[in-house]
């Protein structure tokens, strides 16, 4: 592939780092303008959308033709043991919490060790740390990837199991929003995939990710994606309650993403910059609002004080350790 910076995507995953933020702790509370709650909804929508997109167009630009190639198993691996390790450091970092969340609650020992085992397995979370199935999530996709690259599959059959898979995720986030509605054996079925899985959020890497990869090497006209980034908000914006939303997410993230992959920005050391610190704040913002509304307002507390408040020293947080951790010149 041609050599070309990819500036504009370390801009939107930093961007979309703070819509993060937002929507953790809760800055929309108390907003009643319609309109406003709407267009807020669609852009948190394609948060963590676009986190997973950019992430596959980055691994993506790095792999070879063919996809099942030997080189590219190699470094599918490694990212993929990159991710565990990183989903297992921050999971324990966050396990304190977990804890002082059990203690407070009474919980028995051997139900918070099943309810810490399925959230490590299952769930991707554990008390304030609900970041963290886009780890987990990703870890699962990469596994599927790697699989099916070692028997052989194109990325764009890759792709293409991947779309399947949002079959069974809208399911699961039908069945488990509505497990209160239902009755008798089906009421027992969603309650179970509940307490479970709690949504069909995992299966989404499964196709993102991929699709990331696929955007690297057949990228979009403009035009092309100016139509799916608009047409796909507009559906998300129409339709806010219907589960097909999740399809309606894919094809506008796929169109902002392929957007912002043909924006060439002149090159700075700012983007490596915020790179890192949209993955640090991403991941430590929820220790910040926690240790924040215990100390301002000892319980959980939302809107756009949390918000600004939690931003402010998150940022400070990430950029004093991007500052710290810069490579030196030799």
């Amino acid at each position: 592939m041609e050599t070309k910076n990819y500036n504009a995507l370390d801009l939107c995953k930093f961007f979309m780092m703070i819509v993060v933020i937002s929507v953790h702790t809760g800055a929309d509370y108390g907003c009643t303008n319609a309109a406003v709650g709407r267009a807020y909804s669609v852009l948190t929508d394609l948060a963590v959308q676009s986190f997973f997109l950019i992430s596959g167009f980055l691994l993506g630009i790095r792999l070879k033709e063919p996809f099942s190639a030997p080189e590219n198993q190699a470094v599918l691996g490694r990212y993929l043991k990159k991710t565990l390790k990183m989903y297992l450091v921050w999971m324990l970092l966050y396990t304190p919490l977990a804890i002082i969340h059990y203690i407070r609650h009474s919980t028995p020992v051997l139900k918070a060790v099943v309810l810490y085992l399925r959230g490590l397995l299952l769930m991707g979370e554990q008390y304030n740390s609900f970041q963290l199935w886009y780890l987990l999530s990703t870890i699962y996709a990469l596994c599927l990837v790697l699989l099916l690259a070692r028997r052989g599959a194109s990325l764009k059959q890759t792709v293409f199991v991947g779309f399947l898979l949002l079959i069974p995720s809208i399911f699961l986030y039908w069945i488990t929003g509505r497990r209160d509605s239902f009755t008798g054996a089906m009421g027992t079925i969603a309650r179970i995939l509940y307490l479970a899985f709690g949504s069909g959020r995992l299966l989404l890497g499964a196709f993102y990710l991929p699709m990331g990869m696929l955007l690297a090497r057949r990228k979009l006209p403009g035009p092309v994606s100016w139509v799916l980034l608009i047409v796909g908000a507009a559906l998300m914006a129409a339709f806010p309650g219907t589960n097909m939303k999740i399809y309606f997410q894919a094809v506008a993230a796929v169109g902002l993403v392929s957007l912002l992959a043909g924006v060439s920005l002149p090159d700075s050391a700012l983007y490596p910059a915020l790179r890192k610190m949209s993955i640090v704040g991403y991941l430590i913002h929820m220790y910040v609002y926690t240790i924040f509304y215990w100390l301002v307002y000892g319980q959980r507390t939302d809107g756009l004080v949390p918000f600004g408040a939690t931003t402010a020293i998150t940022l400070l947080i990430a950029g004093i350790y991007t500052f710290c951790s810069r490579k030196k010149p030799k």
